[in-house]
């Protein structure tokens, strides 16, 4: 029997041995989702940088005892 195959452009990745996702690398909606969460992330950091910025070394501790 003959076989036919379509390349989507999808590429298969393993996290960490604990989940498999498949996605197109190449699809914009992908990419864009991508950078709008690192754009938060990066955001997120900016805000914890500011709450820490004056803070003493013990306080600091506390503050990621709560944040975790």
């Amino acid at each position: 029997m003959k076989e036919l195959k379509i390349e989507t452009g999808k590429r298969e990745y393993n996290l960490g041995g604990k989940v498999t996702v498949e996605f197109s690398p190449t699809d914009m909606d992908f990419v864009e989702k991508v950078i709008e969460a690192f754009q938060h992330g990066m955001r997120k950091q900016d805000d914890i940088e500011a709450e820490i910025k004056e803070t003493d070394i013990d306080s600091i501790f506390e503050y990621a005892r709560s944040r975790d």
